[in-house]
């Protein structure tokens, strides 16, 4: 689709990478494009939003790359212009509790 746009010379905005990167985030082995979506943007001097930081979030979290998108949280607290929101927290916080060996993330021995 992107390169589509760009052999039109249709310029993508942050609303064409929003709708690429939702679709990233429905499988587990598509949170690379999500980050290469996500750094083209920065390339292409695409303003990046909120829901394209949380799409890519979400496609990390999926992806069982629970590192990654704690990295684009704090990447997108960095940055001024983007305020995360309760989907930023919710989608990196599932993507770290989905992960088994993480430290607070397993139930307590009192409840078994």
């Amino acid at each position: 689709l992107l390169q589509v746009l760009m052999k039109s010379q249709m310029m993508p905005d942050s609303f064409t990478f929003a709708s690429v990167k939702r679709g990233c985030s429905a499988g587990r082995s598509l949170w690379k494009v999500a980050l290469m979506l996500l750094s083209s943007m920065r390339c292409l001097r695409v303003t990046a939003n909120e829901i394209n930081c949380n799409s890519a979030i979400s496609s990390c979290s999926n992806g069982r790359r629970w590192q990654t998108s704690l990295f684009v949280l704090a990447e997108m607290m960095r940055d001024v212009a983007i305020v995360p929101d309760v989907i930023s927290y919710s989608a990196t916080v599932s993507g770290v509790s989905g992960y088994p060996g993480n430290v607070g993330c397993q139930p307590d021995d009192e409840e078994k």
